[in-house]
């Protein structure tokens, strides 16, 4: 897995194996390392993936607010 943006020391955006973002956290996963390095999976405590339903949900509540409030 490789580092693709660093948000913090703990807490990093990399790709699964299906090309997906994910966020993956763990204690100093990212101190020292940067852009393009490669991640030590036992460092891994905690990966976010947003799925599609959750995606597909947050398109539709973005339609339903009115333009003059985006």
């Amino acid at each position: 897995m490789r580092i693709q943006k660093i948000l913090n020391n703990n807490a990093i955006i990399s790709k699964d194996s299906s090309y997906q973002e994910i966020i993956v956290m763990g204690k100093g996963i990212a101190y020292g390392k940067k852009t393009g390095d490669i991640i030590d999976p036992s460092r891994i405590y905690k990966t976010f993936v947003l799925n599609h339903e959750a995606q597909n949900k947050m398109v539709q509540m973005l339609q339903k607010i009115p333009i003059e409030y985006l």
